[in-house]
């Protein structure tokens, strides 16, 4: 599971705002926070981007945790 939906809602950017960074559908972004399709580096890249230029600071790891990773 990732945290591209929370972590999207709190830089206040909608679906089709961050599509538009990325150039795929509102419906792409939808599939990418649910889990159904993957993301390749450089969109996963351009996410952490646009979340950071919108005011939450976050990496790779906030916003796509390892499933081996545990929150204490």
């Amino acid at each position: 599971m990732n945290n591209l939906k929370k972590l999207r809602k709190e830089a206040g950017i909608s679906q089709a705002a961050l599509a538009s960074v990325l150039k795929v559908s509102q419906g792409a972004v939808a599939h990418y926070e649910k889990g159904i399709r993957k993301l390749n580096v450089d969109s996963a890249k351009k996410i952490i981007e646009a979340l950071n230029a919108n005011g939450v600071r976050c990496t790779f790891e906030d916003v796509f945790p390892s499933k081996t990773s545990k929150k204490a």
